[in-house]
């Protein structure tokens, strides 16, 4: 059976403090960076699909 390593060996081979924290943080600011981006160039797609729509029919306008 193998023996069951100390409390302190355990705390010290566990990844804690300002290491983990900063790779958590990195991680969900990525996510968010993404995701916000993915908003902006969605919004910059609609916002041009709406004037081009508005300005075909200002051309077609049949009136």
């Amino acid at each position: 059976m193998k023996p069951v390593p100390a409390a302190s060996e355990q705390f010290r081979t566990r990844e804690r403090g300002p290491a983990r924290l900063a790779q958590t943080s990195r991680t969900r600011l990525t996510a968010v960076v993404l995701f916000f981006e993915f908003m902006l160039v969605a919004a910059a797609a609609v916002i041009t699909w709406f004037a081009l729509y508005a300005l075909y029919r200002l051309i077609s306008d049949e009136s």
